[in-house]
């Protein structure tokens, strides 16, 4: 039996394209990827918008920047 790889899908919202190109940044403690078909990907490199379509944040990988599990900073309110 053949292990399966994990496909990962262009993270433009109803794309159902493979996707073959990311970009990533960082948001605070987190680096962010997102996944992008090319078709999608020439649209930007281009400056075509994506407009009112958007991204579909179940297909964007969200990862530590570092090995360690970042802790939140600040207190949360109390209950009660």
């Amino acid at each position: 039996m053949e292990a399966q790889q994990d496909v990962m899908l262009c993270s433009v919202n109803r794309c159902p394209q493979r996707a073959l190109t990311s970009e990533s940044g960082e948001i605070g403690q987190w680096i962010v990827v997102i996944p992008y078909c090319e078709e999608h990907a020439n649209e930007l490199r281009h400056g075509t918008p994506l407009g009112g379509v958007g991204l579909d944040s179940s297909r964007l990988q969200v990862a530590p920047l570092d090995e360690a599990k970042p802790q939140p900073g600040g207190r949360l309110p109390g209950i009660g």
